[in-house]
């Protein structure tokens, strides 16, 4: 084989596959009866009335399996890598909710969902991201949101028994469980300020979610809204998806204490009392100790009698 015939060989086995969009092509937003969704009468947008809300628990149209239950409904997959610049492909398909009486809505509102304050709150982070141009700063490209265990277990089997797609479980994106709730790094598009909403004494409060965040310094609890996408990802030589969400906004019930598990792993530091230093590291310690404490130094470490 020549160097051009061996050229042409690697360009071949090195080609990824062409792009086949999957169409589902049920992500229709549409009211129905209007008992679950409406049209917003300012926006004109189709949303969820107060009854297309998920609660954290399963109810009666989530089980009742007689062809009148809650379930997901997927859109047409689309690379959008073009779209936000990306050198990547990123292929996503659209998730939504349909409802018994035909009604189907874009956005997820999860009952008892959190989302989480973190201390570097509006800090640019110096981690690469893969969109070109696109700074990650906590509650302004990113955050950290909690969904209730129970009802993100039932998208994920919603999603594996209505629309036989296989999810993937160790791929980065893929939540962590902690405290009865799967947490997610959500998605904040450029040019967009999640909101808070409080309602009390009859009125309803409008202001941005970063704001308040950084004024109570705590998690806050309540009904969140996101949207939600599945993206293409290859795991263990297989096709499969990932659920990830986007960060639209948040009514405010309470503060909580509830939070992502930490980002390191604590751990004991456990010594061997019979694997002694070396005479030379011993009398060095020994030595730096005494001369710490002769000039009035707190010394950094302490004697400690071994103990099996």
């Amino acid at each position: 084989m020549n160097s051009a015939d061996f050229n042409q060989s690697l360009t071949i086995v090195h080609k990824s596959p062409p792009f086949v969009p999957e169409s589902f092509a049920a992500l229709k937003p549409s009211v129905g009866s209007r008992t679950y969704v409406t049209t917003s009468t300012t926006s004109g947008l189709i949303i969820p009335t107060v009854k297309g809300f998920l609660p954290s628990e399963l109810d009666e149209i989530d089980d009742s399996h007689d062809g009148n239950e809650r379930t997901i409904v997927l859109g047409e997959e689309q690379d959008i890598a073009q779209n936000v610049k990306s050198p990547i492909p990123i292929n996503l398909i659209g998730v939504g909710i349909g409802f018994p009486d035909g009604a189907c809505v874009a956005a997820m509102h999860f009952r008892d969902a959190i989302v989480e304050y973190r201390s570097n709150i509006g800090v640019e982070s110096k981690r690469v991201n893969v969109i070109p141009g696109k700074s990650n700063i906590y509650m302004g490209s990113y955050a950290s949101i909690g969904i209730p265990l129970k009802r993100y277990e039932w998208i994920i089997e919603c999603i594996k028994d209505v629309h036989s797609l296989e999810m993937a479980t160790s791929s980065k994106g893929v939540p962590q469980i902690h405290q009865g709730y799967a947490w997610f790094i959500a998605n904040i598009p450029s040019g967009d300020s999640p909101v808070a909403v409080v309602v009390g004494q009859g009125k309803s409060e409008r202001m941005s979610l970063i704001s308040l965040l950084s004024a109570l310094k705590v998690s806050v609890r309540g009904i969140v809204c996101t949207t939600a996408t599945l993206k293409r990802v290859e795991e263990e030589g297989r096709l499969k998806r990932v659920l990830g969400f986007t960060l639209k906004g948040i009514q405010v019930v309470d503060q909580t204490t509830v939070s992502s598990p930490p980002l390191k792993t604590a751990v004991e530091f456990v010594e061997d009392p019979a694997s002694n230093a070396s005479a030379g590291i011993w009398d060095f310690v020994q030595k730096s100790r005494a001369a710490a404490t002769s000039e009035g130094h707190t010394p950094i470490h302490r004697s400690v009698k071994p103990t099996i």
